[in-house]
């Protein structure tokens, strides 16, 4: 699920993106200098769209963009071997890939908290450099915060960390 630390192992692969936000873009961009191609299935054009990234990629050779899309069926016996997709239009096409990145974002699951914090619009805590939520003396780390990259484990492992530091010169 994670482009930024699997890339690597689809060097000269054929690899699909499966999303339409940033974060889909953002490993449409990781896999494409490694990649032998890619191939994003993005269900929202627009969304998609809207960001200046993606106007570059539609013009890039190694990627090819199919929007508004959505991954259907993943094919292979024991290993990968493509994805079968689906249009508004009820078209099925068979797309031959040895990776899938399913990159629609990440949802928090912070709802327990009520409206004691301040969240983003999908439920991720906003914290400051020291990991505080806007509730004094409640601390959050990891991929439930609005850190960028928090959801990489060294990331997230340091956050933790600060969250701790930070909680115990609260106490």
């Amino acid at each position: 699920y994670s482009a930024t630390s699997h890339a690597p192992l689809f060097a000269d692969r054929h690899v699909v993106v499966a999303g339409s936000d940033l974060r889909a873009l953002r490993a449409v961009i990781d896999l494409r200098a490694i990649a032998a191609h890619v191939t994003l299935i993005a269900p929202d054009r627009d969304a998609l769209l809207s960001y200046m990234l993606a106007q570059q990629l539609l013009e890039d050779p190694r990627v090819t963009v199919l929007a508004p899309a959505k991954v259907v069926a993943i094919l292979g016996e024991q290993y990968l071997s493509g994805v079968l997709i689906t249009t508004p239009d009820g078209e099925q096409q068979t797309i031959p890939a040895e990776g899938l990145f399913i990159e629609n974002g990440l949802e928090a699951h912070t709802r327990f908290l009520g409206s004691l914090v301040n969240r983003t619009t999908t439920g991720h805590i906003i914290v400051d450099d020291r990991c505080a939520s806007t509730y004094p003396g409640l601390f959050a780390a990891g991929d439930i915060t609005s850190t960028a990259y928090a959801e990489q484990i060294l990331i997230a492992l340091g956050e933790g960390v600060k969250a701790g530091l930070s909680a115990c010169m609260y106490v």
